[in-house]
């Protein structure tokens, strides 16, 4: 799990990388079991694994996109889980056909393939063709655990599971990076909804 993030992209405000983590000897990375991985997985995990620092990435002279940087094991170990989440989601296929990212061999390529089909078809029998293109203007921190609750309650998720998105995805604090540095975790603010940035997330 640890060489699966790209290197020189994985790192967090203490300055560790997915490289340390890679490079340490296996007895030390298996006492990392019960201080950490086991306490994520009852939903008890530190609160220093939540805090995340928010680092503005320019997208022009007017905006930019706050990418989250995130603490390198709760990352890595979230991604395995996402990954068991998206194995039970393919195996029971609980969601809507049309539904195409973040799913098992699903790519935002195929809905655009279709519709480029569909503009094809209809050109060629000399036909209107209506599309319509839905966006989102903001991401996972805007699904509110309400919605959570009842959307996995939905799909048949057990009360265990749910109970333990609730506590893994909740008490997320995120300080600011800038070139004067980065806040003071004094300064850090709550996080609402889903983390930014936690591989689970965009599954969730």
């Amino acid at each position: 799990m640890f060489r699966r993030p790209p290197p020189g992209k994985t790192s967090e405000s203490s300055g560790v990388s997915r490289g340390n983590y890679l490079h340490l000897p296996d007895q030390l990375l298996l006492r990392l079991r019960p201080l950490m991985i086991n306490r994520i997985l009852a939903g008890s995990a530190p609160d220093a694994t939540r805090l995340g620092v928010i680092a503005p990435l320019i997208k022009n002279n007017r905006r930019f996109r706050p990418v989250a940087l995130l603490g390198v094991l709760p990352k890595v170990f979230m991604a395995r889980v996402s990954d068991w989440f998206l194995d039970v989601i393919d195996r029971h296929g609980p969601l809507h056909k049309g539904q195409y990212e973040f799913l098992r061999n699903g790519f935002t390529s195929t809905p655009i393939e279709i519709m480029t089909a569909a503009i094809a078809d209809s050109r060629a029998r000399g036909k209107s063709c209506h599309i319509a293109l839905m966006g989102t203007t903001s991401a996972c921190d805007v699904v509110p655990n309400r919605a959570l609750d009842v959307g996995l309650a939905r799909i048949g998720a057990p009360d265990f599971f749910i109970d333990w998105v609730r506590c893994t995805t909740t008490g997320h604090r995120r300080i600011v990076k800038t070139r004067c540095g980065i806040s003071d975790e004094s300064a850090a603010f709550d996080l609402a909804g889903l983390p930014q940035g936690d591989p689970i997330s965009p599954v969730l």
